[in-house]
């Protein structure tokens, strides 16, 4: 018989009642102790001159109780509790976004005039996700406070920011990433006779490569085209097929069973009349994680025995991808002037009467998912004249803007033989699982100075399978 006081009683039985009613407010989106919060929310206002950029921190962010410090280089800029947001100005151009309790810096262009919505939900390992307009606006209603900082978090802040800024700046300068280089737009000081496209406006955009976290480098563009004519009141903004590049931002490798990562980013195109415009984009990719045993993930091996362990594991998780082919919206980031045109000059291209014959097969294997490289292809050009210059500059219906040399071009049984490194070739083409066969053309010259022109097509099958290219004149 297990005698009890009734003062212990008493007390287990409050921390019985008690216990489940806290782990809910916690989980219900509560907001931390420590900013001031109020449900009566407030917005910014657009100025010229000045970004307006929304924080949110949704109620899904784990460690809720704790209170998020934010800054942009030297300046505090806000506070953040679980299930608030709040807002700041800045001024145009480069700055580095930081917080006091996350292992984590962002350097970010921004625009005057443009509005910005970042998650601060983490992600994996990253912070300072940008939103699309529409995305940002519904989180932003999702959230129930606005997050100001009372006076004792400003005197703390001054803190934070004397002792941990130079850290912030080592750990952006510490990672693997090129951040193409924006300009702010300045509009011209007379506007008659122009069309003004507003902020915000959306252009459909396809990826034109194969981007992959294992296989891409963060200092190479690649190449997007706009879907459709883009009209804004009758007048043609810009055209279909137009060329866009973008580069990989931010990436982080795949290791013990967790997958790769990685953010992209788009930072302008051309309009009809030739005028650069500042974009803005979503374009982001997450690799499958992979168990190493029931229930177990590399994660795991990490907590339990240490990171040195989980980094030695054989398995590991998925690179991201994104497969040429998958659609995304950008936007503009800031209203801009164009002049009408909305006729513009198509480019007629001479296509060579001569035309040579191709021919295979070629077999190879590739899975965009896994960290191995494609395996490289060969077709031969079918001739006994020499050839001096070969290059696809076709793939599929798409004009490569920047055609494929062959790694090695040299005369064999057959004729002319192309060798490609597999990445180099591999990356145009469309990896879905609808996809049968894709045309190649090939364009070069002879020895006395004549162009050919030869179409083969070529199959890539994903998931290990062989993969055979059959030619055709």
């Amino acid at each position: 018989m297990i005698i009890q006081s009734r003062k212990s009683f008493v007390f287990h039985n409050v921390f019985l009642i008690c216990l489940p009613l806290a782990l809910l407010w916690i989980t219900s989106g509560a907001p931390a102790i420590g900013a001031e919060t109020t449900k009566v929310k407030q917005y910014g206002v657009e100025k010229e001159g000045q970004a307006l950029i929304y924080f949110i921190r949704d109620r899904r962010f784990p460690a809720a109780a704790r209170t998020m410090f934010l800054f942009a280089d030297q300046k505090h800029i806000g506070v953040l509790d679980n299930n608030c947001y709040t807002f700041a100005y800045l001024g145009p151009g480069k700055h580095l976004l930081w917080t006091n309790w996350i292992q984590t810096a962002k350097e970010m262009f921004f625009h005057g005039g443009a509005t910005y919505y970042i998650d601060m939900t983490m992600s994996g390992t990253l912070l300072f996700n940008e939103l699309s307009p529409k995305k940002g606006k519904e989180l932003l209603e999702e959230v129930k406070f606005y997050a100001t900082p009372n006076a004792r978090e400003t005197r703390k802040a001054q803190k934070h920011i004397l002792k941990r800024y130079h850290k912030a700046v080592l750990r952006e300068l510490a990672k693997e990433m090129e951040d193409p280089t924006e300009s702010a737009y300045i509009a011209p000081e007379q506007t008659e006779g122009l069309v003004k496209i507003p902020s915000n406006q959306e252009v459909q955009l396809e990826f034109m490569e194969n981007v992959s976290s294992h296989l891409t480098p963060t200092k190479q563009p690649f190449w997007m085209r706009v879907v459709e004519d883009v009209w804004v009141d009758g007048t043609l903004f810009v055209s279909k097929g137009t060329m866009v590049k973008g580069t990989v931002l931010e990436k982080t490798a795949a290791m013990a069973a967790l997958g790769a990562s990685m953010k992209m980013k788009i930072s302008e195109l051309s309009a009809v009349d030739g005028t650069l415009v500042p974009m803005g984009s979503v374009a982001s990719s997450k690799g499958k994680n992979r168990r190493l045993t029931a229930g177990l993930t590399g994660a795991g091996l990490a907590v339990l025995f240490g990171e040195k362990v989980a980094r030695s594991v054989t398995i590991k998780g998925r690179q991201a991808y994104i497969p040429a082919g998958r659609i995304i919206t950008a936007w503009t980031r800031t209203a801009v002037w164009i002049t009408p045109n909305n006729e513009p000059e198509s480019i007629k291209k001479i296509v060579p009467s001569l035309v040579l014959p191709a021919k295979g097969p070629v077999r190879t294997k590739f899975h965009p998912g896994k960290r191995k490289d494609p395996k490289p292809l060969l077709f031969s050009i079918v001739t006994e004249k020499e050839i001096v210059s070969a290059e696809i500059i076709q793939v599929g219906d798409w004009t490569l803007p920047d055609p494929v040399t062959p790694y090695r071009l040299y005369p064999s049984v057959d004729g002319w033989t192309c060798l490609f490194l597999g990445w180099d070739l591999v990356k145009f083409i469309s990896l879905e699982e609808k996809q049968n066969q894709t045309l190649l053309v090939l364009e070069g010259s002879l020895a006395d100075g004549t162009p050919f022109r030869a179409n083969l097509e070529i199959q890539i099958k994903r998931k290990g399978r062989k993969a055979s290219r059959k030619g055709q004149e």
